[in-house]
C-alpha cells in the first residue's frame, strides 16, 4: 500500500451541529442604568461638595480635597494620638455642641457639655487604663474607648467598672462609650450581646458627623475649628477612607461621601 493513511480516507467528520454561543447581549441593557447612576451620584457629590465649600471657605473649603494623608503637624500613628486630639477639643469646647451630639447623653443640653472639670487621659486603676474620662460642671462622667482597629474590645467592660468605682461614681452619673472603626461594629455587637453593662457604641463616621455639624453649627472659636477641621479631615481619609474619587469603581465609596455629607448638614438640636 503506497499511503498508509488511506484507509481513513471515506471516514467522515464534519460535524453539521455547532456549539452555541452565549449570548452576553443581555447584559448589555445594564451598563446604561449603572452608567446613569454613576452620573447622577457624581453630580449629587458636587453639589454637596460645593455647599461645603461655601460653608466651610474660610479654613479652605471642603476638607476631603485636602490631602490628609501626609499630614504631619501632629501625630496620628497610634490610638493613644486620636484621643489626645479629641480630648483636646472636648476639654477647651465653649457650646459643649460636639460632646452633645456625638455623644447623646439623655437629658444633658449642649451647654451643659462645656468645659469639663475633668479631662484626663490613660487613667489607671485596678490594672485596667482608661482612654478618655471626662467629668462635667453637673458631676455627669463620661468614659470613652478609642479603638481604630484594635480587636481587644471584650476589656472595655472590665475596664469600664474599674473606673466607676475608682472615681467613686454612681449608675446614676456614669456613662462609658465606646468609639471605633464601622468595620469593627460586627464585632463588639456580638461580645455587648453577652455583658449586662450598657456601653454606647459610636463610629468614626459617627464622629466625622459631629465633627462637621460643630465646625457649622456651634459658636466656637475659630481657633477650635481649626483643630476641628483638621481632625475631621484626618479623620474622613485616614480612618474612614473617603480620598478622592479616582474611576467609576469607588460608587460604594462614592455614596458613603455623599451620606456624610448630606447628614453633615443636618444640626443636632
Amino acid at each position: 500500500m503506497d499511503n498508509p493513511w488511506e484507509i481513513f480516507s471515506n471516514w467522515s467528520f464534519k460535524n453539521e451541529k455547532h456549539p452555541q454561543l452565549t449570548d452576553w447581549g443581555i447584559f448589555g441593557g445594564f451598563a446604561e442604568p449603572l452608567a446613569t447612576a454613576y452620573l447622577s451620584r457624581i453630580q449629587t457629590l458636587k453639589v454637596l461638595t460645593d455647599e461645603w465649600n461655601t460653608k466651610l471657605k474660610q479654613f479652605g473649603g471642603e476638607p476631603s480635597t485636602y490631602n490628609w494623608m501626609k499630614f504631619r503637624p501632629l501625630r496620628l500613628a497610634r490610638e493613644e494620638d486620636w484621643s489626645d486630639w479629641l480630648i483636646y477639643l472636648f476639654s477647651e469646647s465653649s457650646s459643649g455642641y460636639l460632646a452633645f451630639d456625638l455623644f447623646k447623653i439623655p437629658g444633658l443640653p449642649a451647654k451643659s457639655l462645656s468645659h469639663p472639670i475633668i479631662a484626663e487621659r490613660e487613667i489607671l486603676t485596678a490594672g485596667y487604663r482608661a482612654d478618655i474620662i471626662l467629668q462635667w460642671q453637673n458631676r455627669t462622667f463620661l468614659h470613652v474607648e478609642v479603638k481604630i482597629g484594635d480587636d481587644a474590645l471584650d476589656k472595655t467592660f472590665e475596664t469600664a467598672n474599674a473606673l466607676r468605682k475608682h472615681f467613686n461614681a454612681t449608675s446614676d452619673n456614669w456613662h462609658d462609650c465606646i468609639l471605633l472603626l464601622e468595620s469593627q461594629r460586627s464585632s463588639w455587637v456580638s461580645i455587648a450581646e453577652r455583658q449586662n453593662h450598657k456601653i454606647t457604641c459610636i463610629t468614626w463616621d459617627d464622629a466625622a458627623l459631629s465633627l462637621r455639624r460643630s465646625l457649622i453649627h456651634s459658636d466656637e472659636t475659630i481657633t477650635w475649628k481649626v483643630w476641628a477641621y483638621s481632625l475631621l479631615g484626618a479623620v474622613e481619609q485616614r480612618l474612614i477612607g473617603m480620598k478622592t474619587i479616582h474611576n467609576k469603581g469607588d460608587i460604594e465609596l462614592i455614596q458613603k461621601k455623599i451620606n456624610i455629607l448630606q447628614r453633615g448638614l443636618e444640626n443636632g438640636f
